[in-house]
């Protein structure tokens, strides 16, 4: 009979307890917090869906290409203007293909697309201790920041025939110093 109060008891906890917690946390007021957004994070703004529970139970962080400003009287609009105003400079991610490749042998082409043509772009590679390794300026109209499909063919020439050890590199492209597009490839030995 004991066991029979204790499964009545888990019933009601899981009928009418469960909804309830529910609901709180699906229908409770939204409440806002500025996250520190500096070079080592992709913070931009936080949700607490449950202000009144000091444990912080569940937290959305938004992050994306380039940098989105939220006004902070007004988070949802900025936030929606964003997604619904803004153009966005790069169609697909830029991909390094083939990845991992040899330097020497493998003939890897870094491909992007662009979705304006009046933009000057800036590449550039740094290894994984953060030292910049190569830096390309493509001007609008140019091969590089064309309109549509772009590629950069990665081989020992692109690099000024230096021999770059076998690792992972990162790159990134940038328009009027705002961040469009990322990436990192390795090379293998």
């Amino acid at each position: 009979r004991r066991n029979m109060g204790k499964n009545k008891k888990n019933i009601l906890n899981i009928l009418v307890l469960s909804p309830l917690l529910l609901s709180t946390l699906f229908f409770s007021s939204l409440s806002f917090a500025e996250l520190t957004t500096n070079r080592h994070n992709n913070f931009l703004s936080k949700i607490n869906f449950n202000p009144a529970q000091s444990a912080d139970p569940l937290v959305v962080l938004y992050s994306g290409w380039g940098k989105i400003n939220v006004d902070s009287d007004n988070p949802l609009a900025s936030f929606t203007d964003i997604l619904n105003g803004s153009e966005s400079k790069m169609g697909d991610p830029p991909l390094v293909f083939p990845n991992p490749f040899r330097l020497n042998s493998d003939n890897a082409v870094l491909g992007y697309s662009l979705l304006r043509s009046d933009m000057d772009i800036d590449l550039r590679i740094y290894d994984m201790r953060g030292f910049q390794i190569a830096k390309k300026d493509f001007q609008h109209g140019s091969e590089g920041a064309m309109l549509g499909y772009n590629t950069i063919s990665l081989n020992s020439s692109f690099f000024g025939h230096s021999n770059l050890p076998a690792g992972v590199y990162l790159y990134i492209f940038t328009h009027n110093g705002n961040l469009i597009g990322k990436g990192k490839f390795a090379i293998a030995p």
